[in-house]
């Protein structure tokens, strides 16, 4: 056990990954060898193997984890995509407290445009104008490369993890041997759709050319509406690619910890590798994620390391991203109550705790999706499969069950025992079992005041972020 007391407060590094499963992590008991690294720091820190997302996109899980609030409490989401003013955030809160911080995010969800760059003193979102001479460097050669792809028919992916990584080891350079301690927050998109790694990973998860790969559909909205069909092996080729994704950040991901340790600040600084949600790849007749709350986008990993708060462990009860917030608090001594209406509170009390309740629930939420790339995408749409999708779900998970209320009243209740990939809906077996769920829900949750979007990002008329949104699928 740990007392967390420690004179001089830690640096703080926080890694989403983008559409990362827990179930893709060596770690966490993946077959297939992704994340050498991520598991080197897993095993001299607390692993939580049930984490469980806020949401299932970006922007609602991220609020939540900036916040320490259920989505429908900080009310962002697809229905209203912006972080209200009167929401304190992690970076603030850290920032008020003597941190410099400051935030590398590509991700358009994530920005000053959603709100959720608020508290950062710096925020860099890679634009070319934010690079250091050598990441303007880099950038150009990577334009250079994506005109020569294009010529070629090779489509290039919208990230920048390598001039990411960079600009984040040059300012810690600047500013590591200081007093003032840091929190640093990085988003990185490399395992987001479209899943496009370069050979040298590609050929260690799949024999395949580019070619060949390139001819399975990536597209979400052309699968779930029907208009591509997918056999079982577009599946394991797309699952393929997206390990490739995987192990190719996690290989970064690795230089920059040695980076850390070479720099003699890998063992005072606390390191949180989590991701936003995780991805479909064709359970429920689904491929990306968005437009539902089953485990496939909700189970995600997360590890702490931080050896003065936590002993290398496995915590088996329900966690989610929102429970991040106060956790930071509690390990730097934080009064989080003046912050925070966090509903859980601080996973360091469940490590050091073994007592700490088994069945902790898991709330999860998102509001009414746009529709508005499925219908540039597709001629017609009926009305059944826009009454399926375009609706504002809130759900509940034990450790035993699943309930997910719909507001197009299609419910769901699964056993998570005997079914854990969800596909047998018990909601007419087990009424009073849902009705009890739904009652535990709406005890905690907030139903969504509206099924209509009111403040939408794919609005902007900011050309970057309209290029990124296209990029990452969105537009």
């Amino acid at each position: 056990m740990k007392s967390g007391h420690n004179k001089v407060k830690p640096n703080i590094i926080l890694i989403v990954m983008d559409s990362v499963r827990a179930d893709s992590v060596s770690c966490y008991g993946y077959q297939h060898k992704t994340t050498p690294n991520i598991d080197a720091v897993a095993n001299e820190g607390a692993i939580c193997m049930n984490a469980i997302s806020n949401s299932g996109w970006t922007l609602p899980a991220m609020a939540s984890l900036f916040t320490g609030k259920l989505v429908s409490h900080h009310g962002t989401s697809d229905h209203y995509q912006y972080l209200n003013d009167d929401q304190p955030t992690l970076a603030e809160v850290l920032g008020e407290n003597g941190y410099e911080t400051i935030g590398f995010s590509e991700n358009s969800f994530v920005s000053n445009f959603t709100g959720l760059n608020r508290g950062f003193k710096t925020f860099h979102e890679l634009s070319f104008s934010e690079l250091s001479l050598n990441g303007k460097l880099l950038k150009l050669l990577k334009y250079l490369r994506k005109k020569w792809h294009r010529i070629r028919g090779i489509p290039e992916k919208y990230c920048h993890t390598l001039i990411q990584m960079y600009e984040m080891r040059q300012w810690i350079k600047k500013v590591g041997k200081q007093q003032q301690p840091f929190f640093l927050y990085m988003h990185a998109n490399q395992t987001h759709y479209p899943f496009l790694p370069a050979k040298r990973f590609r050929k260690k998860f799949i024999d395949k050319g580019l070619k060949e790969c390139l001819r399975v559909n990536q597209d979400r909205e052309k699968y779930v509406a029907g208009e591509v069909s997918m056999k079982d092996e577009d599946f394991k080729v797309l699952k393929a690619l997206y390990d490739a994704e995987l192990n190719y950040f996690d290989n970064e991901l690795g230089k920059f910890f040695d980076f850390l340790k070479s720099s003699e600040l890998f063992d005072n600084t606390m390191i949180i590798i989590t991701a936003d949600h995780g991805e479909n790849f064709g359970r429920h007749n689904l491929i990306g994620h968005g437009l539902c709350l089953y485990d496939d986008v909700l189970k995600i990993p997360l590890i702490i390391r931080y050896p003065k708060a936590f002993d290398c462990q496995k915590i088996n009860q329900q966690v989610q991203l929102s429970d991040i917030f106060p956790t930071i608090l509690d390990i730097l001594k934080i009064d989080k109550e003046q912050y925070s209406e966090t509903y859980w509170g601080s996973i360091k009390k469940m490590s050091d705790d073994e007592s700490f309740e088994e069945d902790r629930i898991a709330i999860f939420e998102q509001g009414c999706p746009t529709m508005d790339i499925f219908h540039k995408k597709i001629k017609k749409l009926d009305l059944e499969f826009l009454k399926s999708y375009q609706c504002s779900m809130h759900g509940i998970r034990t450790k035993d069950y699943k309930f997910i209320w719909s507001s197009n009243g299609l419910n769901e209740l699964y056993d998570l025992r005997e079914d854990p990939s969800e596909l047998k809906n018990l909601i007419d077996v087990l009424p009073e079992k849902a009705k009890e769920l739904q009652n535990q829900l709406f005890n905690v949750a907030n139903k969504f005041q509206t099924d209509e979007p009111v403040l939408s990002l794919t609005d902007t008329k900011d050309k970057e972020v309209a290029k990124r949104l296209k990029g990452l699928g969105y537009m």
